[in-house]
């Protein structure tokens, strides 16, 4: 796992990466929106070390309590847009 800048906070990632949601009125809106809030109930979780505690029902391996303590929101924006670093411009998804 790549070593992240530290100062990356699960408020920046949350505001690089812009949901793009269905139509309103779609059936499938709701379930977006649920997972754009569970998704920042995650970045929160990630920044505050208390994955580990969401995680209670399952029974971890030592290594992954270890990662889960070196997790940072840092690593959530590396995976999602390949960067690990904060550009001054947007992210942008690639369009089709």
């Amino acid at each position: 796992m790549p070593k992240e800048p530290s100062d990356v906070t699960a408020d920046v990632v949350a505001t690089l990466l812009k949901p793009n949601y269905s139509v309103l009125g779609s059936n499938r809106r709701p379930r977006e929106e649920l997972l754009v809030v569970k998704f920042r109930e995650f970045l929160d979780c990630v920044q505050e070390k208390e994955l580990g505690d969401h995680l209670n029902t399952r029974k971890l391996t030592e290594a992954e309590k270890a990662f889960i303590l070196t997790l940072n929101p840092g690593h959530i924006l590396t995976f999602a847009t390949g960067s690990s670093k904060v550009l001054h411009l947007d992210f942008f998804p690639v369009q089709n």
